[in-house]
C-alpha cells in the first residue's frame, strides 16, 4: 500500500504536467474545434530559445522562462493569423489539418537548426532533494512542479471567470454565432487564444525540462500527442476534462512504471486510455451535443 500511494503522488506530479498540456490544447479545440498539431514543435522552439538564452546570453533561467513564455504566445498567434485563419476563413478545414502538420514539421526543423539534434540539458529553474513526507520519499523538486501546475491552472481558471477578455473566451467557446452578436471580437478572441494555449504550454514544457533535466527535437510531438490524448479522453472541449485527462494519464504511466516496466509504460498507458476511449466515447466529462432543427 506504501509503494502505490508512492507511485500515485509521483503520478499526479507528472500528471500536472499533461493537465496543463492538455489544458492549453483543449482551450484551441473548445472555441474552434480544431486541432492544433503544431502545439508541442511551437513550444519546443520557444523553449530552445529560453536554453539558448540561459547558455549563450548569461540570463538567469527564470527571465529567460518570462521571455520564453512570451515567444511561445507570439509565435502560436502568428501560425493562428498567417496559417489557420486562412484556411478557416476559406471553410477548408481539411486543409487547414496538413497546414498545422505542416507548421509542426518547419518548427521542428528551425529548432533542430538552433541547437541540432543532441539532446538539450535544460536549465535549472530550482534545486531538487528528496524530501520526507509522512514516511514518504518525495523529490522536492516534484513537488514544486506540481505546485506550479496547479496554481498556474487556478489563475486560468480566475482569468477565465473574473475578467473580461476570460468571459469572451468562454462566450466564444459556447457559441461563436451568438457571441459576435453580442459584441465580442470573436475574431480578435481566437487570437487570444492562441497566445494564452501557447503561454501555458510553455509552462508545463518549462515544468517537464526541469523535471526530467532536458528536451530533444521529438518533445516537440511527444507534448501534443500526450495533449491530445489527455484531451480526447477527459472530454474534446471540456476544460476541466482535459486536467482531468492529464492526471489519469500521469497516473497510470506512474503504475505502470512501477508493476510492470518502464520501457512499456508509456504504450501501456495509451492502450488503457484508449480503453477509456472505448468506455467513454465522449470523454470522460463529455456531454452529448444536442441540436434543434
Amino acid at each position: 500500500m506504501h509503494y502505490l500511494i508512492q507511485l500515485m503522488i509521483e503520478g499526479i506530479e507528472q500528471g500536472s504536467i499533461y493537465a496543463l498540456w492538455a489544458l492549453a490544447y483543449a482551450l484551441v479545440y473548445q472555441v474552434l474545434g480544431l486541432m492544433n498539431f503544431a502545439f508541442g514543435d511551437a513550444l519546443l522552439l520557444s523553449a530552445y530559445l529560453m536554453i539558448a538564452l540561459v547558455t549563450t546570453s548569461g540570463l538567469s533561467p527564470w527571465l529567460a522562462l518570462a521571455i520564453a513564455i512570451a515567444a511561445a504566445a507570439v509565435v502560436s498567434m502568428l501560425i493562428e493569423r498567417q496559417v489557420y485563419a486562412r484556411f478557416i476563413g476559406r471553410g477548408q478545414g481539411e486543409a487547414g489539418f496538413i497546414a498545422a502538420l505542416a507548421c509542426a514539421y518547419i518548427l521542428r526543423n528551425i529548432a533542430t537548426v538552433m541547437r541540432g539534434n543532441e539532446p538539450q540539458t535544460f536549465p535549472t529553474l530550482f534545486n531538487s532533494s528528496l524530501v520526507s513526507v509522512a514516511g514518504y520519499q518525495l523529490s522536492s523538486g516534484g513537488l514544486i512542479v506540481l505546485g506550479l501546475c496547479v496554481a498556474t491552472m487556478v489563475a486560468f481558471a480566475l482569468f477565465l471567470r473574473s475578467t473580461k477578455v476570460g468571459r469572451g473566451i468562454v462566450l466564444a467557446g459556447q457559441d461563436r454565432v451568438a457571441a459576435a452578436i453580442v459584441g465580442i471580437p470573436v475574431r480578435k478572441v481566437i487570437t487570444i487564444v492562441y497566445g494564452v494555449s501557447g503561454a501555458l504550454g510553455l509552462i508545463g514544457a518549462a515544468m517537464f525540462g526541469d523535471l526530467y533535466h532536458g528536451l530533444n527535437s521529438t518533445t516537440g510531438f511527444y507534448i501534443t500527442f500526450q495533449a491530445f490524448i489527455a484531451a480526447t479522453v477527459g472530454g474534446a472541449g471540456s476544460l476541466l476534462g482535459a486536467v482531468v485527462g492529464g492526471l489519469a494519464l500521469g497516473l497510470i504511466e506512474s503504475l505502470a512504471v512501477g508493476y510492470v516496466s518502464g520501457n512499456f509504460a508509456q504504450a501501456l498507458a495509451w492502450t488503457a486510455m484508449a480503453m477509456i476511449a472505448l468506455i467513454r466515447p465522449r470523454g470522460l466529462l463529455g456531454h452529448r451535443v444536442v441540436e434543434r432543427v
